[in-house]
């Protein structure tokens, strides 16, 4: 329900109505009540006959202006829920399975409270980064389910229903605009999107604004413009203790994947190639000072740092299935994203290191990290004398220029310059970064760092750079100890320790008959892709449950690791017919499939044929 999605610190006003409701909806009854009793023990001591009647007749009147009165809260709750109904919510049929197979999914007790087992990786390294980021971090998750159902529900009613503009517009900051195509609107212009899916794809909390994305497929824009997908970037700004929303984008993903596919094709082996600078149609930002940005400037500062730069491959047989970029933070030490290491993980068997002077290293295990920010450190193989320098991030101001120096390919570098959207705690930048892109570095004008291309990407024109504070100090660490005394915690230590791939395969084999197994484990793939401890599988009735523990709940979000699964559905043309913050339901033909996220365990329901 809407009410119930949207947090009460960015709808107070939803808040105090529903307050009000619930005092009307008790105390008034009350009222009516009491009084009533006074007027019928006057009328019965009175003993006069009409005035008893005319008693009789304003106590029914009552009674029904209690009933009234107080079922007044459940008819608002049910207009709001019929009113605020999210896309694509195939509830009766998810509830259909879950119901029918309860006792299958919850047939184990799971403890809530239980938290006897601490499998936190960076509690058992030997370094640590400190960004100080625990309570934040529990916030950003919060805000995160949150602003994720939050922008659903505006993104169906700004767009759709111009009867609840008056509601939306209390939500709203006194100057809230909707950018399109070059122009500014208001909430009065009424703009109609109309789209056959939507889908969160990132929402980044960097306490005094919020921005979310949704991605649209088959849109049509007041019935003239037509795109495969829209991307609609929101921004909440935090206005004392509420955040209220600021301000809409709406674009075209062409633009940006065209603008993507250029800088992929300019990359070539061993060379930095400069690319051209992407600007966004926002009239907002300022590009002055990146006009004032001259070539020369930009080749400064890649040539400053070709050989602090290095791509990361992922194999897995024989194929690269992932890419990311690091840099090097001290002798030998390389910093990147955590992301991409823990994809790795769970797909790849080893990682290339390479630099464009054809220089290879082998990884010789993880430093330190920081999940918070997305940060891993990892030691290589052999010692080497190149390091970055950092730059102060909180220097930087909205329309700064910024470079980062990535690569797209795997083989070669492009530098990318842009500018600052919004700064503090971490930096949102006008770059249109992919996945390929995590790890990257980001650099001020000087060529110093001050941030790193993280994971968390708003994919289209935005990115989002994680703080560097915590590398900084860990930099000075480092540098007072020799290459050889660096302690690590090897690879295959935190594999073992963390990913169950092959005891899973065990577990199936153990619990159900391969004849049932081979019937259902083609489906995503699911053998292959779930790579959290299997805990428990059942069969019944043309439907197998299964059960994985996330013992790593505490930084790595559990519908996460079911992301890849979910891609091989998609892939295998399986529609998405639910989607909340912890179930997806897809769909094909007569099989069905549910995610869910249940206390920290994944389970994941594979339904084939008609369900009793």
């Amino acid at each position: 329900m809407f009410m119930l999605e949207v947090d009460s610190s960015v709808a107070p006003l939803l808040s105090f109505l529903g307050n009000l409701l619930n005092l009307i909806h008790i105390a008034v009854p009350i009222a009516l009540i009491f009084f009533v009793t006074i007027d019928l023990v006057k009328a019965v001591i009175s003993q006069d006959n009409e005035m008893v009647s005319r008693t009789v007749r304003s106590i029914k009147n009552r009674v029904i202006a209690c009933l009234a009165i107080f079922f007044l809260p459940t008819a608002v709750e049910v207009l709001f829920q019929k009113a605020f109904v999210s896309l694509n919510m195939d509830t009766e049929e998810y509830n259909k399975i879950l119901s029918t197979y309860k006792s299958v999914i919850n047939s184990e007790k799971i403890d809530v409270v239980d938290e006897t087992q601490n499998n936190e990786i960076s509690s058992n390294l030997v370094y640590s980064i400190d960004s100080k980021d625990k309570e934040k971090y529990e916030q950003s998750l919060k805000n995160e389910q949150d602003f994720a159902s939050y922008s659903k529900t505006l993104t169906n009613y700004i767009f759709t229903d111009a009867k609840f503009i008056g509601i939306i517009k209390t939500l709203t900051t006194e100057d809230f605009i909707i950018n399109y195509a070059g122009k500014t609107y208001t909430l009065n212009d009424n703009i109609k999107i109309k789209y056959s899916n939507m889908t969160i794809n990132e929402i980044i909390d960097n306490t005094s604004y919020i921005v979310s994305n949704i991605e649209l497929d088959n849109a049509k824009v007041n019935d003239e413009d037509t795109f495969n997908k829209i991307i609609l970037n929101y921004y909440y700004e935090k206005q004392d203790d509420t955040y209220l929303l600021k301000k809409i984008n709406i674009e075209a993903k062409e633009k940006v994947s065209n603008y993507t596919k250029d800088v992929k094709s300019s990359e070539k082996p061993n060379t930095i190639v400069a690319s051209s600078r992407f600007l966004s149609n926002d009239k907002e930002y300022d590009y002055s000072k990146l006009d004032n940005l001259t070539q020369a400037n930009i080749e400064k500062v890649y040539k400053n740092n070709e050989n602090n730069i290095v791509m990361l491959n992922t194999i897995s047989y024989s194929a690269t299935i992932n890419r990311a970029t690091g840099f090097f933070l001290s002798k030998g030490v390389i910093a990147t994203s955590w992301s991409y290491l823990e994809s790795s993980f769970m797909q790849g068997q080893t990682i290339i290191v390479s630099d464009i002077f054809d220089n290879t290293y082998k990884c010789d295990g993880i430093v330190a990290l920081d999940t918070f920010n997305d940060i891993v450190v990892i030691k290589l193989d052999r010692e080497s004398k190149s390091s970055v320098k950092f730059g102060d991030k909180n220097k930087l101001v909205k329309n700064d220029p910024i470079i980062t120096v990535t690569s797209k390919t795997g083989v070669g570098l492009s530098s990318i310059a842009g500018i600052i959207s919004t700064s503090g705690d971490g930096l949102v930048s006008v770059l249109p970064l992919s996945k390929n892109d995590w790890g990257s570095p980001l650099f001020n004008t000087a060529g110093e760092v001050v941030g790193m291309n993280t994971s968390k990407l708003i994919s289209s024109e935005l990115s989002s750079a994680s703080s560097i504070d915590g590398l900084k100090t860990l930099k000075q660490q480092l540098s007072n100890t020799k290459f050889k005394d660096i302690k690590v915690t090897s690879f295959d230590e935190i594999k073992k320790q963390y990913y169950f791939k092959d005891e899973n395969k065990k577990e199936l084999t153990q619990t159900l008959s391969s004849k049932i197994w081979n019937k259902y484990k083609t489906i995503g793939n699911i053998e292959d892709t779930i790579v959290l401890d299997l805990v428990k599988a059942n069969y019944y009735g043309n439907v197998v449950s299964l059960r994985y523990e996330n013992k790593t709940a505490d930084y790595i979000d559990t519908m996460s690791y079911a992301h890849e699964f979910m891609s091989n559905l998609e892939n295998d043309g399986y529609e998405k017919v639910t989607e909340t913050n912890e179930k997806v339901m897809y769909k094909k033909g007569s099989t069905k499939v549910i995610i869910m996220d249940e206390f920290d365990y994944l389970i994941i329901i594979l339904a084939k044929g008609s369900i009793l």
